[in-house]
Parts: structure tokens; sequence; C-alpha cells
């Protein structure tokens, strides 16, 4: 009588199972370690260092939404004024490669008043990109005050611009 093995003697059906989830265990052992060690999983981040990450941008964002003052001869030269002091921040951004480049246009409308301040939104377009500005003219101190609106880098946040470029 030949020699025959215990795994002969285990029905085929049962033999083929065996077989596929060896091969499936393996397959699920390869990918977790190829996953691992090529750099190409998601990164695990700590909490803290999340928390860092967002007050770190939270300080970009508000020195990106820093006030800047102009001052205005009349309140008829107040647009234009305003115009030429956004297109000069675009421009010295674009030079210093924060922004892309060239400038295209700059324009900018009032659109509210309350009391005697005048409040502005601005357009400023560089690279078929639009920057969005708000700004504040303040006829008494002959001074226009003017902030670049740049939204936050996670949707849920929001940091507002400065008091001062608000009506």
């Amino acid at each position: 009588m030949p020699f025959e093995s215990q795994w002969s003697r285990i029905p085929l059906a049962a033999r083929w199972v065996v077989c596929l989830l060896v091969a499936a265990a393996l397959i699920v052992l390869l990918v977790t370690f190829v996953s691992h060690n090529t750099g190409n999983g998601e990164a695990i981040i700590s909490k803290s260092k999340l928390k860092q990450e967002s007050a770190q941008d939270t300080i970009i964002v508000r020195q990106q939404q820093a006030p800047h003052t102009l001052q205005v001869g009349s309140a008829a030269g107040a647009q234009a004024q305003l115009v030429r002091g956004v297109d000069a921040l675009m421009r010295r951004q674009v030079t210093a490669n924060l922004l892309p480049g060239p400038v295209q246009r700059v324009r900018c409308w009032e659109n509210a008043r309350r009391g005697a301040l005048v409040g502005y939104h601005c357009s400023a377009k560089a690279d078929d990109i639009s920057y969005p500005f708000v700004a504040v003219y303040t006829p008494s101190a002959h001074r226009v005050v003017f902030c670049k609106k740049v939204y936050a880098p996670v949707a849920s946040e929001s940091i507002p611009v400065s008091r001062s470029c608000r009506l």
C-alpha cells in the first residue's frame, strides 16, 4: 500500500479553502509591510503636532491679512489711492515670490457706508487668480486701511480680518 499523507485525506473543497485563506493572509501581510516601509502610506500625526500646525497656519494667515494704511488727500481720491496701494502690495508679493504673477488688474468699489466711514471691496488678479481685499476710508483722518482677505487652510476655521479693515 502506497504512502498516503494526512493532507490527501481532507476533502478537495476544504483543501482549496485552506489554500485561499493562506494566500489571502500572505497578501494582507505583504501589503501592510510595503505600506509601512515605503513612506507612501498616510502620515500619522499626533494631536499636539496638529495643534502646532494649526497655530502656525493661523499666524501666517493673520500676517497675510495685516492692515495696510494709506494717507489720502481727498475723498475723491480715496478709491484711486486704494487701487494704487493694493496694486503696489500685490506687485511686492509677486516680486518676493509670495504669489504667482504677473499682476493683471486691481479693481475697487464702494460697498457700504456707516456714518462718515466708507467701506470698499477690492479684487486683485494675478496669474488668473483673484485675491479679495476689504478696506475702510476714514475721511476725518484722511486715511484708507486695507487688508487682504485670506481664507483659512481648514474650511471650518474662520480667521477674520482686522477690525480696522471692516465697517
